[in-house]
């Protein structure tokens, strides 16, 4: 995520903005898209329209292909597994989950890693 202000924007990261834009120009990011100094005057420069696409060598996050139980389910077991498979691998890190149930509270888990598949098996 990005906070870009541009043209006469008086907010903006780095308090410069990046250049004014136009019909027929649009804001390029420096470095083949990948530059973010926090400074949209350094990380922005106008030219002509360039629109690109994960295919232009970007990194796409990865996304939720399926899940198990499905979403929406109903009747799943209180201590159910729940088991994730992701658009490409995944490495997790930190607590960047919680397993809220509207019955039993907040339960603590296990989380296992493997390729595209992630695994929460709750704990007690």
């Amino acid at each position: 995520m990005d906070f870009v202000g541009y043209g006469g924007a008086n907010c903006s990261e780095g308090n410069t903005p990046a250049p004014g834009l136009s019909n027929t120009t649009a804001a390029i990011r420096a470095g083949n898209g990948a530059t973010d100094t926090n400074n949209n005057a350094a990380d922005f420069a106008t030219g002509s329209p360039n629109p690109r696409n994960s295919s232009f060598g970007f990194d796409a996050a990865p996304s939720v292909a399926t899940t198990t139980p499905a979403d929406g389910a109903i009747d799943v077991a209180l201590a159910a597994n729940v088991d994730l498979t992701f658009s490409e691998p995944v490495n997790v890190n930190g607590a960047w989950f919680e397993i809220s149930c509207s019955l039993s509270g907040i339960h603590t888990a296990v989380v296992s890693v493997g390729s595209d598949q992630l695994y929460i098996r709750p704990g007690p």
